[in-house]
């Protein structure tokens, strides 16, 4: 069961700094529209998941 501390936690709120620093750079950078939307996604998705499958696991003990 997903706890409330692995969804909202410090961890989570660096990890959401990180994915907007990606965002940013990938619009300075002048990727394509497709490109910015693409990588986008996918830099939010696996960040997360990087950060949050650890959390859930430690917190589940």
């Amino acid at each position: 069961m997903i706890r409330a501390e692995t969804l909202v936690s410090p961890w989570q709120f660096i990890t959401l700094g990180i994915i907007l620093i990606a965002w940013i750079a990938l619009i300075v950078g002048r990727y394509d529209r497709r490109t910015i939307i693409r990588s986008g996604i996918g830099a939010t998705v696996l960040l997360y998941l990087i950060v949050g499958f650890p959390l859930a696991i430690i917190l589940s003990e």
